[in-house]
């Protein structure tokens, strides 16, 4: 009974681990902050959603950034 009460908390574990670090990065993300990145480990669906919240983070950084270089210029032109 106890090695099955143990193999579940491990089994449990594995799962949410993956899960949490991805609404971790969500989080820092809706701040703006695109610095936390997540690293596969296997090859199942939550490493997947965690590659395409990689690419979309860099996506968003990117554009935030050219957003803010257009805007710099557009200022310039007023000014």
């Amino acid at each position: 009974m106890i090695a099955g009460i143990i193999f579940i908390w491990m089994a449990t574990k594995r799962i949410t681990k993956p899960i949490r670090k991805l609404v971790d990065m969500s989080e820092k993300m809706t701040k703006l902050d695109f610095s936390d990145k997540y690293e596969s480990k296997t090859s199942n669906e939550v490493d997947t959603l965690g590659e395409h919240m990689n690419h979309l983070s860099d996506t968003l950084e990117s554009t935030i950034g050219e957003l803010k270089s257009a805007n710099a210029t557009l200022q310039q032109d007023i000014d």
